[in-house]
């Protein structure tokens, strides 16, 4: 099983001298989004993450790890993304608002 690793989005945003508002421009979700995948807190959908490894061109499967003490060890707080196992299929893009983005870009 692998789980999702919200901190390597954080190091690879830093690495490249993004801010979250700068990276969130390029991916198209907000800065507060963004901010809440990298605290594990949300998960980001498919298209989104995608678009992320796009970014920093590499895998998806770079935000992975099959050890979940990894994960827990470099989150912040509480991580629900952590608790979360993802054989790779799940994190899905919900696409509601029909934009590509997934719900996480549905403003209400």
């Amino acid at each position: 099983m692998k789980f999702f690793n919200p901190t390597k989005i954080g190091v690879l945003r830093k690495e490249n001298g993004l801010s979250q508002t700068e990276m969130g421009r390029l991916i198209g979700c907000t800065k507060q989004m963004l901010s809440q995948i990298e605290n594990g807190t949300t998960l980001p959908g498919v298209n989104t993450l995608g678009r992320i490894a796009e970014l920093f061109d590499v895998g998806v499967d770079t935000f992975f790890t099959s050890n979940l003490t990894d994960v827990r060890k470099y989150s912040h707080g509480s991580s629900a993304a952590a608790a979360q196992g993802c054989d790779g299929g799940c994190c899905g893009d919900g696409d509601e608002n029909g934009d590509g983005g997934g719900p996480e870009h549905s403003e209400s």
